[in-house]
């Protein structure tokens, strides 16, 4: 009978335990929206549309901006910089008024020895959650617009601002609003506070696949891997083809590559393949197939592998031709030869070449997740940028674990340190109807709701590194009232940022000025710090503060105005001239208006006047209608001039002895020892010019050049095939220190003119590989597309740019 009773409390339990885990099972399922009221007024259903309505513009603004409602926000402090792969936003626009940050990036100098990635700019849900409610309680009203549809039959008060809670769920967003309201009509009062409502956007879906690729190209460089995939189908020892990592040829001749030519060729292979990096898992993976299994190979390799589950969504990579850090060695871009000669010319000399070469890459990419489904079709995109990073032709982490090559690049100085974010959840403990997070206190409807959202964030690193502070917290602000005034050509600049820099430590974002461009304020102790003023359409303006204890001071920040002007370029010809020391460039005609398909990039950079001023640089490409801005100062003009038509080097232009002959080694020894031989086999070869030849390096040169040309037993021309080179680099033009810099006045910006034209030197386009080993007249090699710099000092003058 015992073991009866026994046998049924067990079944009771067993039936229990199942009655209750598919209670907790279906509890974990189910999201439960927010309770809405069993009777809508119109007047609370005109207040949760402008609740709606104003999240929704936020979110999007998030989405835009990659996780923020501005790239100015006083969450993270972000510094652009439109110098390739230095700051901490990709600049979108071509003059930076519209940035993406980076939320993976090499946060250290391009050129840096101790380097370190971060994740630090990517922004967690409870920040993204802080900005909707930032926002809404901020614009809520422009929306209520101070229900001014419902008068004269209501008569509505507000008693004070709108309190919002965001709550981002696994399948939408849900928002909650107190905000107390007196609606009166005909004399009797109603008040109303609760207001909820949802947006449909599976925001935490789009977010947890960033967080996924953010994961992926930490851990196992997925991004690096593919553009070094992409670039090595375009390697090999041809002058049309990239410089190899590693290659060996049998031919009788060197390659050389111009740097510039290489780094065009970069940007138009990430132009054409960056959209073809895709996601297995999500909605737009392709696969392709195709006959050529090499190709077939080629573009399933850029389908990215490794997400930990299926997502309903879609993810674009791209790349827009913006500026990235490139450097590559050895300098020159050339390989080096061996020379094997047989005994008795049993056979003939054979020549081996070897090529080696170490990228320094740079790259940003934009990573776009679409969700078309999102707001009944509307659709929700979240943008963010990840640079990407090659040195040595090694992914980062490759050399974090020990697998740097033995390039030219010393690995013993490189260090990674990589950053990531640790979560921890606090407890949920049930208040009556609700839950309570014990770290924030904030109440939630279900403790679905609350397990969801109560957690801290801890920032972790492999290596020590403090990159959070308590330096910005209210707590530090221990000056006295410093009072700020913002002023431009003696007029207040209102709305205009504050922030302030402690040296390289931290950068507080204070607030910004009033209507009378005036914000008073407390700042964190510092000797040595910057205040900084910021508004778009001025250059920012900095002062040196030191804050001391309970010390008041004013403080007046002048921003300078940008004006604004139109731009456009002309072209000046440089011909080639032979002389004795080689091709000669000899200038100047009359300055002509370039065709439809010649371009120019301008890079204008203003010289710092002092260490701790901003940075003025912008970078356009100079069409009908680009614009730039100016202030007074001084500038370095950095400008490539480019023909999209590009230009062919003719098969066969260039000749090369493959086999030498006893009298030609005799001839061009005779060179070394005679000097009457030498003078005299110059003026054969250059009978029409012969005072060339009393030029002892020039009459050495052509004597042995004339040896090779008279004696040589067998030549090959090359090249096989035309070589089409397009677009071409045929010029540009350099202002700088060297050669004296542009410099605007206050009298220029101030004369009226809304125009400047700048110059470019178009140098002589080149009609072989180089310009040894031609018939005289000599050719004109590749290296002239290298020659801007040259040619700008030289002929600085007429690149002066002019007001108009």
């Amino acid at each position: 009978m015992k073991k009866a009773q026994v046998t049924i409390f067990i079944i009771i339990g067993i039936i229990l335990l199942i009655t209750l885990g598919t209670a907790i099972y279906l509890a974990t399922q189910i999201i439960i929206k927010p309770k809405t009221p069993t009777t809508q007024t119109p007047i609370q259903s005109y207040v949760q549309d402008c609740i709606q309505q104003t999240a929704i513009i936020a979110l999007k603004k998030i989405g835009d901006n990659g996780g923020y409602l501005s790239f100015e926000n006083p969450y993270r402090n972000l510094k652009l910089d439109t110098n390739p792969a230095e700051g901490d936003a990709l600049a979108i626009s071509e003059i930076g008024l519209y940035s993406i940050p980076y939320w993976w990036y090499m946060k250290t100098p391009n050129k840096c020895n101790n380097c370190y990635l971060t994740s630090d700019n990517m922004p967690l849900l409870p920040e993204i959650e802080e900005q909707v409610n930032n926002y809404v309680t901020a614009n809520l009203d422009k929306c209520i617009n101070d229900f001014r549809q419902f008068s004269p039959e209501y008569m509505i008060t507000t008693e004070e601002k709108p309190i919002i809670e965001t709550f981002i769920t696994k399948e939408n967003i849900l928002i909650s609003s107190d905000y107390p309201i007196t609606i009166n009509k005909n004399g009797q009062k109603t008040k109303i506070n609760e207001f909820e409502t949802e947006l449909t956007v599976r925001f935490k879906d789009i977010h947890d696949l960033a967080q996924e690729i953010i994961n992926l190209e930490k851990n196992q460089g997925i991004f690096e891997e593919r553009i070094i995939h992409m670039l090595s189908a375009h390697m090999g020892a041809a002058y049309d083809k990239l410089p190899p990592i590693s290659e060996i040829t049998h031919d009788y001749y060197l390659i050389t590559w111009a740097k510039e030519a290489v780094k065009i060729r970069i940007q138009q292979i990430l132009n054409s393949y960056a959209p073809l990096l895709r996601f297995y898992g999500t909605k737009n993976q392709i696969d392709i197939n195709v006959q050529n299994k090499y190709a077939e190979g080629f573009y399933n390799a850029m389908q990215i592998e490794d997400l930990t589950k299926k997502y309903n969504l879609f993810v674009d990579v791209s790349y827009n031709n913006w500026p990235f850090y490139f450097s590559i060695n050895p300098n020159p871009l050339t390989g080096t030869y061996h020379k094997q000669n047989f005994p008795y010319d049993i056979l003939p000399p054979f020549q081996t070449n070897t090529y080696e070469f170490y990228y320094d890459l740079s790259i940003p990419l934009l990573v776009q997740i679409r969700d078309p489904s999102a707001f009944s079709g509307e659709g929700y995109t979240l943008n963010f940028a990840i640079e990407t990073n090659i040195r040595d032709n090694k992914k980062p982490n490759e050399w974090n674990i020990g697998e740097g090559t033995l390039g030219l690049w010393d690995s013993s100085n490189v260090d990674s340190e990589m950053y990531t974010t640790e979560r921890k959840h606090g407890e949920c403990k049930s208040t009556g109807e609700e839950y309570q997070c014990s770290i924030d206190n904030k109440k939630y409807n279900t403790i679905m709701q609350c397990a969801e959202m109560c957690y801290t964030s801890e920032e972790k690193t492999k290596k020590p590194s403090v990159l959070k502070t308590e330096f910005c917290s209210e707590e530090q602000k221990l000056s006295g009232k410093i009072k700020i005034k913002t002023k431009s050509e003696k007029n207040p600049v209102p709305a205009a940022g504050i922030s302030y820099k402690c040296g390289n430590y931290k950068t507080c974002s204070i607030g910004s000025t009033d209507s009378d461009g005036e914000l008073e304020t407390k700042l964190p102790i510092c000797y040595g710090g910057v205040l900084s003023a910021h508004k778009q359409g001025y250059y920012s303006s900095k002062k040196i503060l030191n804050t001391e204890i309970n010390k008041a001071e004013t403080i007046e920040l002048e921003l300078t105005p940008e004006k604004e002007f139109t731009a456009s370029f002309k072209k000046i010809p440089i011909t080639a001239v032979q002389t004795k020391q080689g091709i000669e460039g000899r200038c100047c005609e009359q300055k002509t208006k370039p065709l439809s398909t010649q371009k120019a990039t301008l890079r204008l950079e203003k010289v710092k006047e002092k260490p701790y001023e901003s940075e003025f640089v912008q970078a356009v490409m100079i069409d009908e209608d680009t614009s730039i801005k100016l202030i007074p100062g001084k500038y370095t003009v950095t400008m490539q001039y480019l023909d999209e038509i590009g230009i062919v080097i003719p098969a066969k232009c260039k000749k090369v002895c493959t086999e030498e002959t006893d009298e030609m080694k005799a001839c061009r020894t005779a060179c070394d020892q005679q000097e009457d031989f030498v003078e005299q086999n110059c003026k054969i070869a250059f009978a029409s010019v012969p005072d060339w030849c009393e030029d002892s390096d020039f009459a050495m040169t052509a004597c042995k050049e004339h040896c090779t040309e008279t004696k040589c037993k067998k030549w090959m021309r090359i090249p096989e095939e035309p070589l089409n080179i397009r677009p071409a680099l045929l010029g540009g033009a350099v202002i700088d220190s060297l050669n004296g810099y542009w410099e605007v006045t206050e009298a220029d910006l101030q004369s009226g003119l809304t125009h400047v034209t700048f110059s470019v030197l178009e140098v002589p386009t080149p009609t072989c590989l180089d310009s040894k080993g031609c018939s005289y007249p000599p050719c004109i090699g590749l290296d002239e597309m290298g020659k801007t710099k040259k040619y700008s000092d030289k002929f600085r003058a007429e690149i002066e740019p002019v007001f108009g």
